[in-house]
């Protein structure tokens, strides 16, 4: 059986909720980033010139229990519903409001309200809502590493580059280097040998006598021999 997990985040005093909107109203900034829909990066100074942080910081302010019998607190299967919950709030930042106490629609309007200075309308943000719950689906074993979407497609090229060993020259000498010839100029040769037989392998195109690169062996193609084996049982 599965087991039950539990997750408690404290609620902020309204106090705390209307100190940091006004903050919020003052930073132009965050209203216009706010109002837009998107979540400002910076968001949590608002909150600490407030007296504390929109993130949970003791253990007063985050509770956890798991029906487990691991006596260890966090155990592997909060940990794992903190993922759970991390990508939640990737989605929709705003959740964390709502897990303070607040819903997005909430700030969103008293935030308008002290742009213009007003004051916010009845059933505002000294309401207290239910907080949502994340709940997670049944997933097999065999699922788990499946991908959610199609892969996007590869489009690989083989084309020849225009300019050979750029990446060399852009590379340049190392401080340590004290030969006369540039590193570039001594394994262009080779890169580009690699290449072009990486090329043709990849492209299936028939092998040919390749031009010796002077400081190299000369290998002929490698043939491989395969014999079969009958098994009788």
């Amino acid at each position: 059986k599965p087991y039950n997990i539990t997750i408690e985040l404290a609620q902020l005093p309204d106090a705390v909720w209307k100190k940091a909107i006004a903050g919020m109203a003052e930073k132009a900034q965050f209203s216009a980033e706010l109002l837009a829909g998107q979540m400002p990066k910076e968001i949590d100074e608002v909150f600490r010139l407030a007296g504390t942080s929109l993130f949970p910081t003791t253990r007063k302010d985050l509770v956890t229990d798991c029906s487990c019998p691991d006596s260890s607190d966090p155990c592997k299967h909060i940990a794992a519903t903190h993922y759970v919950l991390g990508e939640a709030l990737d989605a929709d930042p705003f959740l964390l409001f709502e897990l303070r106490g607040r819903t997005k629609e909430q700030v969103l309007e008293a935030l308008r309200a002290a742009r213009v200075g007003e004051a916010p309308v009845q059933g505002g943000p000294s309401t207290v809502t239910e907080i949502p719950k994340v709940t997670l689906g049944k997933m097999a074993l065999e699922d788990y590493d499946r991908p959610r979407e199609a892969l996007p497609a590869l489009h690989l090229s083989f084309e020849v580059p225009v300019a050979r060993g750029a990446v060399l020259r852009q590379l340049g000498a190392p401080a340590s280097w004290s030969g006369e010839a540039l590193p570039a100029d001594m394994l262009s040769p080779l890169v580009r040998a690699a290449a072009e037989r990486a090329r043709r392998m990849a492209m299936a195109e028939p092998q040919v006598e390749e031009p010796e690169v002077e400081g190299t062996v000369k290998r002929g193609p490698i043939k491989a021999k395969a014999k079969a084996k009958k098994v009788t049982g």
